[in-house]
This record gives structure tokens, sequence and C-alpha cells, in this order.
């Protein structure tokens, strides 16, 4: 019997090829995008959730809001926490640090390279976080000094076709590291972000830094611990002030507290911690997002189904009187249309699988989000959608089944039956939710693109055009920079030239504070480390005093710049000969005061900003080029840098490129939504056009009727389409103040917009 049911939904879908076309590419397109977003949201709700211990791992994070709110909550801690908790509490199995450096050179043979993700991991690295390695032990591949993991793509990058373990990397001012492991795959699905895990024996304190790694101040470092089977991190969170107690100073230990962040929350809900930039974060506004989305589209797309078949039910009525006459109960015709259903949505979902497999890197590069899944890690993902096709089938095809079943045989043979008013109702009631679901993503896809557009138009406080930054990390800094002006003044593209940096660094933020006032509490306030000419070649306007110059020679020692933001911080009124001390690293007066300018992302509010001229380490050349010929720019500059840095690797990049990096989550979402939207509103419109036609062919003899009688066009237009365009604006009314509303709060994580 249920082979017959199928065999005639069969015969009926071949013979209508328009409307099962409509249904089918309309249900396929949406099953693809509820796979496409399931796997993305899947792959980020995942993150750290692998690991074989994580659930007794956690990153220890430093809050200095006891007692004022406008203190740091860090990320990080000192060197000292990990192994003094290890050392101190018997819950503690194990503690790793980690450092992180973006400015080391690795080379091998005649290449060499900047690295950007290089960190320094303790020997307990692997015991904590399951990152199988493909070769190498992990128990011993970081306990050595020099030692050094790779991912395989550095492991390719470097070796190519050799095998890579036991060979030797260079690593600057003639150090060697050994390569003692290769991963079996990249550390995707994890907060930690890195290409090369160094012993953290390796480690070495930069010269000039007024700090070890016995100091309890340096409040730089990633710890995390591994809790013992059956410890509770609650009671061992409430032992650490007195932790704390034992290892600062009564004043400060009252200041400060340690907390146990889990390691699955790091990557979601570290949005509140400083000194975080080297980490992977998640946003679950955006999985809510995509989440609603790809219900909405599936909304859209059973509407459409559920209106075509409400459509067309006149259409099929004397078939359906027919049947019953034939002997066919209402059950049986129920069963016939809920298997022509059944069939329809199975076919969607399984064409659906099959485009996700041929286009997987198309849509990935399309959405700027690789999608990586094997199939053989989701075998459960089949069973569980064509579960969910089924219920699609059941609540798209029962309301026109229970509408055919109710047609009486006699009747509907005849041609005496008429339009159902509940059925007409419910049809307008599902394209009225149709106009709304689609006018509510247009209005989100407006809110974002002008967030995105007024983000990329917004003044930054200085000129980001024709600006390039160039990575020059060497002990000899200040001697490669004097040659670099010297070099670069005889090149026709290049205007001007200084160093330091343009966006928040790894120092995070440090307190600040008047030595001449001792009751004053230190200031959390961000540093810029700023050679000579650094205002006039970025265009940040000095509103007092005057910027680092080299008529002034103890500019490098004791000079400082502000911002406007600093200053209201103090709430001074004449900031110059002011004197401040900047934690550890120096005590200055303050020269001038700049005007304020971002050198974070939009997403935060001005914060205070310290700048001074270091005599120890920087490490960006900040180059600004003349207008026109950019192409023939860089050419010079490469020629250039054989005899600006010898032996360096050339690495240059544009600022304004630098700027969109920050935003990179963003843009993502922002495709990620307009294309779903896009999508959505080709559904609903075919949707809208297959119904119109429809409806139009049942009321041709009335449509025929009104002409003869006189009508116009613009007449039976309106008659035709006049019920559609009321509900559109109706539903307008109702999703536009919807979607303005969850914009607004979509917007709440940009202090600018």
């Amino acid at each position: 019997m249920y082979r017959n049911f199928l065999l005639l939904a069969f015969r009926h879908l071949r013979r209508h090829p328009g409307i099962t076309a409509v249904n089918l590419l309309g249900l396929s397109a949406a099953f693809l995008s509820i796979l496409v977003i399931f796997f993305i949201v899947h792959q980020e709700w995942g993150t750290d959730r692998y690991h074989e211990n994580g659930q007794r791992v956690f990153r220890v994070t430093f809050d200095e809001t006891k007692g004022r709110p406008d203190g740091r909550r860090l990320a990080t801690t000192s060197p000292p926490v990990g192994p003094a908790l290890e050392r101190e509490f018997p819950e503690v199995a194990a503690s790793v640090r980690l450092r992180y450096s973006d400015e080391a050179i690795l080379g091998y043979k005649n290449q060499q390279y900047y690295e950007n993700n290089v960190v320094y991991a303790g020997p307990d690295f692997f015991r904590l976080f399951s990152f199988p390695l493909a070769e190498g032990d992990p128990g011993s591949a970081l306990a050595e000094p020099n030692s050094v993991v790779l991912t395989p793509s550095m492991a390719r990058k470097y070796f190519g076709a050799e095998e890579p373990l036991g060979k030797t990397l260079d690593f600057g001012q003639g150090r060697q590291l050994k390569v003692t492991g290769v991963l079996a795959k990249e550390p995707e699905g994890s907060h930690l972000d890195f290409d090369f895990l160094v012993s953290f024996e390796t480690f070495e304190v930069p010269p000039g830094y007024p700090v070890t790694l016995e100091s309890w101040g340096w409040i730089s470092f990633h710890t995390y611990v591994l809790l013992k089977d059956g410890a509770s991190p609650e009671d061992l969170e409430s032992k650490l002030d007195g932790f704390l107690a034992r290892h600062f100073s009564e004043e400060r230990a009252q200041q400060v507290s340690l907390h146990l962040q889990p390691l699955k929350d790091a990557y979601f809900h570290s949005g509140n911690l400083m000194n975080t930039q080297e980490n992977k974060q998640g946003n679950l506004y955006y999985i809510y997002g995509l989440s609603s989305i790809a219900l909405l589209i599936l909304l859209v797309a059973v509407f459409n189904f559920l209106n075509l078949a409400t459509a067309r039910s006149l259409r099929r009525a004397k078939e359906v009187g027919l049947r019953k006459v034939l002997g066919a109960t209402s059950g049986q015709v129920r069963r016939q249309f809920l298997g022509e259903a059944f069939l329809l949505t199975s076919l969607a979902f399984m064409l659906s699988l099959v485009l996700l497999t041929a286009l997987q890197a198309p849509i990935g590069s399309l959405l700027g989000y690789p999608l990586q899944f094997d199939w053989a890690d989701l075998r459960w993902l089949v069973p569980g959608f064509f579960i969910l096709s089924a219920l699609v089938a059941l609540g798209a095809g029962f309301y026109p089944a229970l509408i055919m079943s109710r047609f009486e045989a006699a009747l509907t043979l005849k041609g005496k039956f008429q339009h159902s008013a509940s059925g007409s109702r419910v049809r307008v009631l599902l394209v009225g939710v149709q106009f709304a679901i689609t006018t509510g993503l247009i209005v989100g896809a407006l809110a974002i693109f002008r967030q995105m557009e007024y983000i990329r138009q917004r003044s930054l406080g200085f000129d980001r055009e024709q600006v390039v930054s160039l990575k020059l990390y060497t002990p000899d800094f200040l001697q490669r920079f004097e040659r670099a002006r010297q070099v670069l003044a005889s090149n026709p593209r290049v205007e001007a030239i200084s160093a330091g940096d343009v966006f928040d660094n790894d120092y995070g933020s440090v307190p600040v504070l008047q030595p001449s006032d001792q009751q004053e509490e230190a200031r959390p306030m961000h540093i810029f480390g700023v050679y000579f000419d650094y205002f006039d070649v970025l265009g940040i306007e000095i509103l007092e005093g005057r910027g680092f110059s080299r008529n002034f020679p103890r500019d490098t020692a004791t000079g400082i710049i502000l911002n406007e933001t600093a200053v209201r911080t103090f709430g001074w009124e004449e900031p110059l000969g002011k004197r401040l001390q900047v934690s550890d690293i120096m005590e200055g007066e303050v020269v001038g005061v700049a005007k304020d300018f971002h050198f974070n992302s939009l997403h935060e509010p001005m914060k205070p900003l310290v700048m001074f001229a270091p005599r120890t380490i920087m490490s960006n050349l900040i180059i600004r080029l003349r207008p026109g010929g950019v192409e023939e720019a860089i050419s010079f500059l490469e020629r250039d840098w054989a005899a600006i840095a010898p032996g360096l690797p050339f690495q240059l990049s544009f600022v304004d490129e630098q700027i969109g990096r920050l935003y990179e989550g963003d843009r993502r979402f922002s495709r990620f939504f307009l294309f779903f939207t896009l999508l959505s509103i080709v559904l609903a419109t075919t949707g809208l056009y297959s119904l119109v036609r429809a409806v139009v062919s049942y009321r041709m003899r009335e449509v025929s009727i009104r002409k003869v009688l006189g009508a116009s066009l613009s007449q039976l237009l309106g008659l035709l389409v006049g019920q559609f365009l009321w509900l559109a604006i109706a539903a307008a009314v109702v999703a536009i103040p919807f979607a303005w509303w969850l914009s607004r709060q979509w917007l709440q994580q940009f202090a600018y917009r």
C-alpha cells in the first residue's frame, strides 16, 4: 500500500514539473542553508570542547576591579602564578604558562620569515590540551630548552618534503630550535592560536625589561591549570585571596583577585577581559543570529510549500472525488498527500547533501569561512536531518492533506465546491508571515551594511591612507632606524618615516600614577612606544606642547605624550610638566597632548593612552608614501631593504589593511547575513510568484467577465495584486519595529555606531 502511495506521489510530481521544481529548489536551498549554518555553528560551538581533560582545565584570570569599577580584568597573570599554584595546592595536578611572541624571526637554510604565532609553552601543554602529534612524543616534546613543535603547514613551509623531526630552525641571535614534534593537524577549534610551540625554558626576558620571570607584577602570561579528578574549582577559587596575600603586598592583595575561567568559556566569554588579542574569540550574537536565520529560511520554504499546496487544492478536487468514489477513505487521501510531501522533502534533502558536498569549497570561499567537516565524524547527521525532513513534510503536508480529505466526492465531481474561507485566511496569514520575515531580514541587512560603511568611513583621528608598516624586529633597532632614514631619504616615493605602534600592542594597559601624590591610586592606561616624527607621519594633531623631537634628547628618557582621554582621566587643566610613573617602565614628564585617535577597533570606547619614546626595542617602521605609484613604491622599498636590514625578511603591510583585520569577524557575519537574506528573498519571491500565478488561473473566469464589462488593466491589477500589497504593508508595520529593535541590540557591541 505504501509503495502505491509513493508511486502515485512520484507520478504526480513528474506531471507538474513547474510546481515541483519551485518546491524542490526552495526546500533544497533551505536545507542547504540549514546544513551550512549547522556546520558553522557546530564548528564554533565545538571550540575547546574536544580536549580530553577539558572539563578540568581552567584559565587563571587576573581581576583589578576589587573596590574600583575602572580596574582591569585580564586574561593573563604573572609568570610565577602557575608554578606557585601547583606547588601550594594539592588539587592542582598541573599548570602551563604560555607567552605569545608576534615578533619572532625563524629560518632554515637560506630562508627567513617573521612569524606572528609563536607561543612559548610549558612542558605539560599536551597534558592539558588534546592536540595529537603526528611525530614526536607529547610527554617530552616541550621538556627541554630550545625545542619546538610545528603545525603541519609550518613543517611544509620550512622543510617541504624533508623529514622535519630532529631538524633545527634558526631562532635569531645565534639560537637554534630543534624540532621535537609535528601536530597531526592544524590547531583548529581552539581559542589558542599558534603555528609554533617553543618550550618555555627557551624564553628569555628581552634586554631592557625591568622584570624577570619571578616578577609578580608582570601580568603578561597566560596561565592554565589542570585540576585533579573530583577537585572543586569553586573551593580552589575561594582560597586564592589567601594565595595572593602570601605573594603580594598587603595593599596590593586587597586590590586584586584571581578567578578560574573554564576552558570551554575562553572562546565565547572573554569579551570583558584584556590581553586576549593573541587568542581567537567567538561571538554569541553571531551564533544566535545565524541559528535564527536558519529557522526563518526554513519557515519561508515551508510556507511556500503550504501556500502552493493549498492554492492548488481546488485543481486536485476532482482527483480526490474520483478516488473517493473508487473507495478511498479520507485517511488514505491524507496519507497520499503526506506521502507526496515526504517524497518531496526527502528528495530536497538528498539534493542539498549533494550540493553541499560539491560546493563545499566555493561556499566557504564566498562566506569567508572554511567549512570543515568529516562525514565519518557526523554519521548521526544524516538520520537526524531525515527526521527533520520528515517533520517538515508532516508540518507542510498535513494541512493540505486535511483540506483534500474533506472534499465530498459527489460535489467535487459535479464541480460544486467553493473556496474555503478558513483556507484563504491561512494562505493570507502564511504570506503575511513570509513578508514579515523577509522585511525583517532586509532591515537587519541594511543596519549591518550601514554600520560596516560607518566603520569604513569614520575618521580614526589619523590619516591612514598611503601609510605602510614595515616589520623590523632586531636588538639594534635604533641604529637600523637611522640607517633607514638615510637610505629612504633619497627614495622619491617616500614622504616621511617614523617608528612605533599604530594599534593596540601586547602591553595591554599598565598602572600609571603621579609619584608626587602618595594617596592617589594608579590608573590603568594603555601605552605606546613611538618615535620622532610619529605624529607628523600619521597626521595626528598635537593640541598642547609638542611631539617628540631630536632637538630634545631627554625625550627618549623621560618624555611622555598623553591623549585627551588620559588628560581627562587625571582631571588636569594644565597637563604639561606633570610627572608620571608608568608602571615599572619609566618615570617621566608630560611634554605634549595629542588629539584622541582610535588605536583599538570601534567596538571599544576611546581609552587613555600614554606614549613614550623608548630607547629599547621597537619593531615597526611607519612610512608615509607619496600619492600614486603604490606598486612602484613597494618595489623601491623592497630594493632598499637589503641596505637597511641585510639578512632580515621584508614584511610590509598597509595600515588600512591592518584596520580591516580588526573587523574580520564583523565582515564575515555581514557576508553570512547578506547571503542568507538574499536567499530568503529569492525563496519568498519565487513562492509568491507561483502563488499569484495560481490565484490568477483560478480567477481567470472572473477576470475575463470583468474585462468584458470594461475593467481597465489597472483595475484588474488592483484586484489581483491589491490583497498582497496591503498584506506587505501590514507585515512591514509589524516587522520593521521588531527588526529595528534587534538591530539596536546588535549595535550595542559597538562603542561607535
